[in-house]
């Protein structure tokens, strides 16, 4: 859905973007993020819940 994207937060809020128009993920529905920050060694990996779609998206894990 999103490669190479740019992303900030914790770890319960996370939002993240740019998304195409065409493929924003659907408020409410559950996605499984995986992300390493530039830099760094530990990956994030965790699934959760969209409460804002749009160009940039904002997860909350449950």
């Amino acid at each position: 859905m999103l490669e190479n994207g740019t992303g900030s937060g914790s770890e319960t809020v996370f939002a993240c973007g740019k998304f195409d128009s065409k493929k924003r993920p659907k408020k409410g529905d559950k996605y499984h993020i995986t992300a390493t920050p530039k830099d760094e060694i530990f990956a994030m990996d965790w699934t959760a819940t969209c409460t804002f779609s749009g160009e940039t998206s904002e997860f909350k894990v449950a």
